[in-house]
């Protein structure tokens, strides 16, 4: 609320600036809480299945295609879940990001129907 003798503006503009360590990234899953200044602090990370270390083949001596032998599993399927972004905002960001997230997608439903 604006200080008594400041008159409100009828419009601002904004401007968007990336900063200089701005990176955009892929994510497919969140981890996150409330922290104990009340913010909410949130990792996104990217889950996947690790690669072997190795492999190895033998090699057909008439056709020269590869015959991979088989790399052992474990008896727990293992992923890794690369956290690369932490995003921390007040709980009233968060709510005004909920809401903002909730119209998108109801623009997404309205435009994929």
């Amino acid at each position: 609320m604006p200080d008594e003798g400041t008159k409100t503006p009828p419009q601002v503009k904004f401007i968007y600036k990336k900063a200089d360590d701005y990176k955009q990234c892929y994510v497919n899953g969140a981890y996150g809480s409330f922290g104990s200044r009340g913010d909410f602090v949130c990792d996104f990370f990217y889950e996947f299945k690790e690669l072997p270390m190795e492999q190895k083949a033998d090699v057909d001596e008439k056709t020269g295609q590869l015959k991979y032998k088989g790399v052992k599993s474990p008896d727990l399927p293992e992923f890794v879940r690369e956290v690369r972004l932490g995003v921390v905002m007040s709980p009233q960001e968060l709510i005004n990001l909920k809401e903002w997230l909730d119209k998108k997608i109801e623009e997404f439903k309205e435009n994929t129907k």
